[in-house]
């Protein structure tokens, strides 16, 4: 059998790096073709790996996706699986961030998911046969306080990946989510919105003690806190379980905690109470010249 034709998205770094080294481990099953949004160096370890192929995209713009997945019906004649992993993130209350912020977040993390599925539907539908998995976050089916654009961004997502499977499995095509938690690579450390939160001046200044500890104490815990690789090995299984996949995989056994809180309580309250005794205890009620603001 030739070897299946996988196209994974944002394989620069991160997720979608180590699991494009996954795959092209077994070559003799998997073709890869890797996206960023530009060439690789000539150092990546990617570049030196003559049997993955590697693709400019700016997954932004209509007529650059477009055009890769042209290339890709011509090169290849089919395309097998969809990875949709290239994304940002970044911290900031709704009204720390402004609306251009909004707008970019959206057009990369949402509309660049759907400008990819657009283009990769064309190709699996002519075939009958094909795989889109999604890369969520455990912040698609749980806010994070401070973190409002992002988890909407995945928010979307999920919502997208789960109307779409119910009707494109009758051609074929099966839709998953991976779910990971917190991963070693994420943001927090580079993020500077939180700049912001430690201005006195700033109407969430009081509440910004807090949430730094929560951030720090969960990307210290070993127990919370995943690798790429081991994101990478259950999107791997994934790709694996063609055709009897599931829709959603969770990348360990916090976030599979995590849903089946999401999933328990109906009201939904319960979870926001949680994240305000477990983060924001000692300021609750807020002083009353912090909540006048």
């Amino acid at each position: 059998m030739a070897p299946r034709v996988i196209l994974i998205t944002g394989t620069s770094s991160g997720l979608g790096l180590d699991l494009a080294k996954l795959l092209l481990s077994d070559s003799e099953v998997y073709k890869v073709i890797g996206i960023s949004r530009g060439p690789l160096d000539k150092d990546h370890e990617l570049s030196k790996c003559p049997k993955y192929t590697h693709k400019v995209m700016d997954q932004r713009s209509c007529e650059s996706v477009e055009q890769v997945f042209a290339e890709v019906g011509k090169e290849e004649g089919r395309l097998d699986v969809l990875v949709n992993n290239a994304a940002f993130g970044a911290f900031g209350t709704t009204e720390q961030t402004d609306l251009k912020h909004w707008h970019d977040m959206f057009e990369t993390n949402v509309f660049g998911v759907i400008r990819c599925t657009h283009g990769a539907l064309k190709l699996m539908r002519q075939a009958r046969a094909g795989q889109i998995i999604n890369i969520s976050s455990v912040a698609g089916f749980q806010g994070v306080p401070f973190n409002d654009s992002y988890v909407s961004t995945k928010f979307a997502m999920e919502g997208f990946s789960e109307s779409q499977a119910s009707y494109l499995h009758r051609y074929g095509i099966h839709v998953s989510l991976v779910e990971p938690g917190p991963l070693a690579t994420e943001f927090p450390k580079t993020v500077d919105t939180q700049n912001k939160l430690s201005d006195p001046e700033d109407a969430y200044s009081a509440l910004a003690p807090e949430f730094e500890k929560m951030m720090s104490s969960q990307y210290s815990d070993d127990n919370v806190v995943q690798s790429a690789s081991e994101a990478a090995e259950t999107t791997k299984k994934a790709i694996d379980d063609w055709p009897n996949v599931q829709f959603r995989y969770q990348t360990s056994d916090v976030v599979k905690a995590t849903a089946s809180d999401r999933w328990k309580y109906p009201t939904g309250y319960s979870l926001i109470e949680k994240y305000g005794r477990s983060v924001f205890s000692s300021q609750d009620p807020l002083p009353k010249d912090q909540s006048a603001k």
